[in-house]
């Protein structure tokens, strides 16, 4: 599973597709290997609600790591995998990093 987050007005899609994807064959394999799913961090309400499900599902420590990326450090690509019947997050991704392509 990879959730996309922005905390932006603009479209998600063209932001992390130029600022963390860079590359149309990454964006190819991940919508054809994972569950994508996008979320808008940028009103307060649905940053609870996602930090809130985070909680529930990943545990205290993952949504502590989420809650601590500054506005400044979105877009973010977090990659989640399901390992002995528990969901944790294998990634975090920042969309100013730079990555080899």
């Amino acid at each position: 599973m990879a959730h996309s987050l922005k905390r932006s007005r603009k479209l998600a899609e063209p932001q992390l597709k130029s600022q963390l994807i860079c590359s149309e064959t990454i964006v190819n394999y991940i919508s054809g290997n994972f569950v994508t799913w996008a979320w808008d961090m940028t009103h307060d309400t649905n940053r609870t609600r996602f930090l809130d499900m985070v909680t529930q599902h990943f545990g205290s420590v993952a949504a502590s790591t989420v809650r601590g990326f500054g506005a400044e450090q979105y877009p973010l690509l977090l990659v989640g995998l399901k390992i002995d019947q528990r969901w944790k997050f294998a990634q975090f991704l920042q969309g100013k990093e730079e990555f080899p392509v």
